[in-house]
């Protein structure tokens, strides 16, 4: 049972997992310039309960004790050294099982009614003296074999201290207080001394149980020292999003508790794929604590996380569109298109251009940006135009370039857990051209803008994203959102995945 409460706690760490992340350092006031902030009510514990136990059940298998051994001196004279190996869990009813938060950044694992059987090898030598009807008569001892424990009715309180490594912004687990306490317990040994080792071991039933308590909260220690950070420091942190980007997860601070929630600020950005160091020259802001609610979770998420997605879409050539010359002709709706677009153009008259069709390029000479406001994303950003001819060899040749300074309102909404999104009241607000003129331009670029770029960028949006989730066992139920000055937040329920 050890390790699956171990997982319990491993798995409240990694829930982070369920947002976006970016920077952040923590203030005096409490508030942080993380860029992601979680919360996890208590409610939302008797779901780890849930996975915790679904968990020890379907992977008895995987969860190993470690090889121990030692020295025991008995209370009436001689010795025997022991080793245990091998061991593996057969069986868990985990009984009751909470996991209770304590301020300022504590978690306790308390168990109680809980059986379990485990089997291994063993071996021992030495030497004790055992009392029948007054005389003491020295039993040596020198056997192995294999072994079967049964425990009923076992109670285990384990407090970790929550934590993060600032090198690598993974969480960590510091055990502290431990105790442990067996009910009942039966002991099946196979030995070469036949059944006369298991009436000894069952007449000492009780040394036994107090050996095995005495042997769990140091065993417990090691399991978290150990196996779960190996656990925590295998997982990676990134999460793939799209269009080749990702985001770096980790914590920015230690966790915060209190008694009603668990809280997490984490630490990454969004990226490129092939270029996870890129520079931004974006800097987190400060937002206001999360709202307090019931649900299971909630997350605030910054507007520098959009900001640094933003910045890694447009390097991956997101927002670049060409506008061929059968939809210009379709756009603008005229024959006299060429014609209009040659009078602009001085260049177009060249002859080397006579009669060639043209296609416009448009792309971001820098990335847009984007902020959180109440119900709404507000975008901005400059977009480049070349004016291309197409020539014999398919080669391309600019004739003329403007630059077009746009905004537009973003419309996000959520089904269930799929995230869409909508640009709405596009407009190019201004204009500057090299090659033709520029109050002619403005309004031909806004018909680009309103019936070839933003549809363009619609039809991809609307198709719908599922809400990140980095942790397969959880499923999201009944999540809503609400866009604020400066963060969204998201809130929901959790249940298992079917």
């Amino acid at each position: 049972m050890l390790h699956a409460e171990m997982f319990a706690l491993n798995l409240l760490l990694l829930l982070s997992y369920l947002a976006l992340a970016v920077e952040g350092v923590i203030n005096d006031d409490g508030t942080s310039l993380a860029g992601i902030k979680l919360r996890v009510h208590k409610r939302g514990l008797d779901l780890i309960r849930d996975v915790t136990i679904n968990y020890a059940q379907n992977n008895l298998d995987k969860l190993t004790i470690p090889d121990f051994d030692g020295t025991y001196e008995f209370s009436n004279g001689g010795a025997a050294s022991y080793a245990f190996s091998k061991v593996a869990i057969l069986d868990i009813n985990p009984g009751s099982i909470s996991l209770i938060p304590a301020p300022p950044n504590s978690a306790t694992i308390s168990v109680s009614g809980a059986d379990i059987s485990v089997n291994g090898d063993w071996e021992a030598s030495g030497s004790f003296p055992f009392t029948v009807f007054g005389v003491s008569v020295p039993i040596q001892l020198d056997d192995s074999g294999t072994f079967r424990i049964d425990v009923t009715e076992a109670s285990l309180t384990q407090s970790v201290t929550l934590g993060y490594d600032s090198s690598t912004g993974k969480p960590t687990m510091i055990p502290s207080d431990c105790s442990v306490s067996i009910g009942e317990l039966s002991l099946d040994v196979d030995s070469k001394l036949g059944g006369i080792v298991n009436f000894l071991a069952n007449i000492a039933s009780n040394t036994i149980k107090g050996f095995l308590e005495d042997q769990i909260c140091p065993g417990l220690k090691n399991i978290v020292e150990g196996q779960a950070t190996e656990y925590i420091n295998s997982t990676p942190f990134i999460v793939p999003l799209f269009f080749d980007t990702s985001i770096f997860l980790g914590f920015v601070c230690e966790p915060a508790t209190t008694e009603d929630y668990f809280q997490f600020f984490t630490h990454g950005r969004c990226f490129p794929n092939d270029n996870p160091d890129i520079m931004y020259d974006i800097s987190p802001t400060e937002t206001p604590p999360l709202s307090l609610t019931d649900e299971m979770a909630r997350v605030s998420i910054s507007d520098y996380v959009v900001k640094t997605l933003l910045h890694s879409l447009s390097v991956n050539e997101f927002f670049h569109y060409q506008v061929d010359p059968d939809q210009i002709s379709d756009l603008l709706g005229s024959d006299l298109f060429d014609s209009l677009l040659t009078f602009l153009i001085p260049a177009l008259k060249e002859p080397k251009y006579n009669g060639r069709p043209i296609q416009l390029s448009t792309y971001p000479p820098s990335p847009p940006s984007a902020n959180f406001a109440p119900g709404e994303i507000r975008m901005a950003g400059y977009y480049s135009i070349d004016v291309e001819v197409i020539l014999d060899d398919g080669s391309v040749e600019p004739v003329a370039t403007a630059t077009a300074y746009a905004t537009g309102i973003a419309l996000v909404e959520l089904n269930n857990t799929i995230v869409t999104g909508k640009i709405t009241q596009p407009a190019v607000d201004s204009v500057t051209a090299e090659g033709l003129p520029a109050t002619v331009l403005k309004p031909i670029l806004n018909t680009l803008l309103q019936n070839a770029v933003v549809p363009a960028l619609n039809r991809i949006l609307e198709n719908g994203y599922e809400l990140p989730n980095a942790i397969s066992v959880i499923a999201f139920e009944m999540p809503s959102f609400e866009l604020k000055e400066g963060v969204l937040e998201i809130g929901t329920d959790l249940k298992l995945a079917n």
